[in-house]
């Protein structure tokens, strides 16, 4: 089999995929993956195959300081909400597009698997006829946020000929989902088909000794993260860890 995996350039939307991509490759599958130019050595250091496609460099630096500076304006809460739409498929959906569907038209997959923040393969799927899987990377994007995206991206898809379906064609198949229940934040009610998968730990490197903080004698760790939306501020980071010590 034939597998043609895609994702945006993001290390968090990359490595949580990555061990699916060699479970094929250790099957004897066929696998290939297309990801920003930029992004393609995390791809090739795992030991797949890749082809760039898709925004990356000044193109894709542009995209989002542009959409950053839009959010900065909204109110926290608004903000990955936003950004989400207009980031991962107004804005980065057509150029991968563009990339993409000539690339599986002359590769010629079986199966495309894609993580949630890639909404170019469910457009190629389609117009392949090529079943389409999407892969979490942690918990589920908010429906709405995927309802807004594929309201933006249905003039692309119309170009294409075709009729774009619920939430940007992501769930008119399977949805790997690796993230445990316990801790999951939104609901998957509005996917149909959800197969659950051990999440196993990628980090692209080999791990050596244990840091200090990590020793079992040593106080207990505590990590923070505010996500890429919250835009990372110093300021708030310093108050966050304050507060937090």
């Amino acid at each position: 089999m034939r597998v043609l995996f895609s994702s945006t350039s993001g290390y968090g939307h990359i490595f949580p995929m990555v061990p699916l991509a060699r479970a094929f490759a250790a099957q004897g599958h066929a696998v290939l993956w297309a990801t920003g130019r930029d992004a393609c050595a995390l791809v090739s250091a795992a030991g797949l195959a890749t082809a760039p496609a898709g925004l990356t460099g000044p193109a894709l630096a542009e995209m989002t300081g542009r959409l950053r500076q839009q959010a900065v304006g909204k109110r926290p809460e608004e903000r990955a909400a936003f950004v989400f739409p207009h980031s991962f498929g107004l804005g980065a959906t057509p150029p991968m597009v563009a990339d993409l569907l000539p690339l599986a038209r002359g590769w010629r997959p079986d199966l495309l698997v894609h993580e949630q923040g890639s909404l170019a393969s469910p457009l190629v799927g389609a117009a392949l006829g090529v079943p389409n899987v999407t892969h979490s990377y942690g918990g589920p994007v908010p429906p709405a946020m995927i309802a807004e995206a594929g309201e933006l991206l249905a003039p692309l898809w119309e170009e294409h000929g075709l009729t774009i379906p619920p939430y940007a064609g992501c769930f008119t198949s399977t949805y790997l989902d690796i993230c445990p229940a316990k801790v999951r934040s939104g609901s998957l009610t509005h996917i149909g088909d959800v197969q659950q998968v051990r999440p196993v730990p990628y980090t692209g490197e080999q791990v050596g000794e244990l840091p200090a903080c990590l020793r079992d004698d040593q106080p207990p760790l505590i990590y923070l993260t505010l996500g890429t939306v919250t835009l990372n501020r110093s300021a708030l980071l310093r108050a966050t860890v304050e507060g937090l010590a």
